[in-house]
């Protein structure tokens, strides 16, 4: 049932997905110069719009996983320190 439903909802993503490539396959100009005009813009790339986005969401995921694995042995160290641990049973009627 469980890999039923994993398959049902990756098809879904992927029908969603071409749908948004169609949508927008139209071609636009990604500039890198912010300050020229769109004719002399020193690195400029044409491609489809669809191919823009999901690269802009590829570099994000890859930012965010670069971040998290980054600063998780920064963490794990608070962690095994009990620097920042909150003390137990805080406010729960214990005494």
């Amino acid at each position: 049932m469980i890999r039923f439903l994993r398959i049902a909802i990756s098809a879904l993503i992927v029908v969603a997905l071409l749908g948004f490539a169609y949508a927008n396959r139209h071609e636009v100009i990604v500039s890198f110069d912010p300050f020229a005009s769109r004719e002399s813009a020193a690195l400029a790339v044409a491609a489809p719009l669809f191919e823009v986005m999901i690269a802009a969401a590829m570099l994000g995921v890859i930012a965010g996983a670069t971040r998290t694995r980054l600063w998780r042995p920064v963490s794990a160290e608070r962690g095994r320190s009990g620097a920042t641990s909150a003390p137990q049973n805080v406010g729960r009627g214990h005494e």
